[in-house]
């Protein structure tokens, strides 16, 4: 094949699917480097195009690693220039981190009803998200995480088989409206974007596994709509946005639920209601306007890893019920209003790797009675008493200032 004229070996490689042409490592370099080309991966395009070989290409082969960029350059192109005709047939598309990805997702999408997985993740796709997505009715993924649209999220109410829908870390904005998802969502994640409002009906959203939505606008409580109509849910993320009011006592319908971040909102009351969730692993309600005491039903949550309460308005002692927590590994509960000794009941947590009690007005010394003191408990003693030691010396300098 060395002998072969340039142009005969690229028009016969680009009759065979373009990974096929990288098992040919024994051609000189003349060949390899010609094989790789622009021209070239421009003439297989048109090969598969007459003859109709793209019903059968799998994309997310032909932008696996090890593909010539040349090949993701023209397919990008094609995007781009609203050929996507040519991928009918296609069952899924894998456009990632950003090098091959058109600047815009052309409104032709819509034709290529084929599609049943689409990801774009990482790209630098801006602009609206067009509303021809909804035509993709075979769809159950779509990722569109890290690219900067800035439209609405539009209507995708009508593709029943979508079972997990990323748009985080867009600029999406505009009201949360559960009335565009589709139901069968098992996985929807909004992070990162600049959704506003209430968090609006779920109660249709059986199969809803995890919701996230950290770092948008949104407001209100949680509805007790959300609890009663997403029994299934196991992750629950909704970290830095604007919730306020006290917890909902239907929050006890989640007992499959197993992460909670409610953490940088507004949120006010007792804990009492969380404490019902008994899957819980990760709970954290720290930055609130949570109040009262720690209620003695965290000791139910005995498969918690990490509890982060810090940063509340929490008073009173630390219920022995704490005790309970054996698998319990990190605990952070400083900057709250807690007094009195810690309970013996420490003494059960050896997995306890981590904690911080600063910021409280807790005693500094071991509790009375431990048989065994994790090693997180005595560092976490320690830089409280070194914490209050030195908030003792700053006041000391300053009445001595003053005078």
């Amino acid at each position: 094949m060395d002998s072969l004229p340039v142009e005969l070996v690229q028009s016969i490689f680009a009759l065979l699917p373009p990974l096929s042409v990288l098992k040919f490592t024994r051609i000189n370099k003349r060949i390899r480097s010609s094989i790789v080309s622009e021209s070239f991966a421009a003439l297989s395009l048109c090969h598969l195009t007459r003859s109709d070989l793209t019903t059968s290409l799998n994309l997310a082969i032909l932008f696996s690693v090890g593909v010539p960029a040349t090949f993701k350059t023209v397919y990008a192109r094609l995007l781009a220039n609203n050929a996507v005709i040519t991928l009918r047939g296609a069952e899924r598309l894998l456009l990632k981190n950003g090098s091959v990805l058109p600047s815009m997702i052309p409104q032709q999408i819509g034709l290529v009803t084929s599609l049943r997985s689409l990801d774009l993740t990482g790209g630098k796709a801006s602009g609206p998200l067009p509303a021809e997505l909804s035509l993709l009715k075979n769809l159950n993924t779509l990722n569109l995480k890290g690219n900067k649209h800035d439209s609405e999220v539009p209507d995708l109410s009508g593709l029943p088989y979508l079972t997990i829908l990323n748009l985080s870390f867009n600029e999406l904005s505009g009201r949360l409206d559960s009335a565009k998802f589709p139901t069968s969502l098992v996985r929807l994640l909004l992070d990162g974007n600049q959704l506003e409002g209430t968090i609006s009906d779920m109660s249709a959203f059986k199969n809803l596994l995890h919701f996230s939505a950290c770092g948008n606008r949104l407001t209100g409580n949680i509805p007790d709509s959300f609890c009663r109509g997403c029994p299934l849910l196991e992750v629950l993320l909704l970290k830095n946005n604007q919730l306020s009011g006290p917890l909902t006592p239907a929050m006890s319908r989640w007992t499959a639920l197993q992460v909670l971040d409610l953490s940088l909102n507004h949120l006010t009351g007792g804990m009492r209601d969380v404490c019902q969730c008994l899957a819980l692993r990760t709970l954290d309600l720290s930055c609130n306007n949570f109040s009262g005491p720690l209620d003695p039903g965290l000791g139910n949550l005995r498969d918690l890893w990490t509890l982060n309460l810090a940063k509340n308005h929490f008073s009173g002692p630390v219920p022995a019920a704490v005790g309970n927590l054996r698998a319990l590994v990190r605990l952070w509960i400083e900057d709250n209003d807690l007094t009195g000794r810690l309970p013996a009941d420490f003494g059960n947590l050896h997995q306890l790797s981590f904690v911080s009690l600063s910021g409280n007005l807790l005693v500094t010394k071991l509790p009375e009675g431990i048989e065994y003191c994790p090693e997180g408990l005595i560092t976490g003693l320690r830089e409280q008493r070194s914490v209050r030691q030195e908030r003792t010396r700053q006041w000391l300098r300053h009445i001595f200032r003053s005078k």
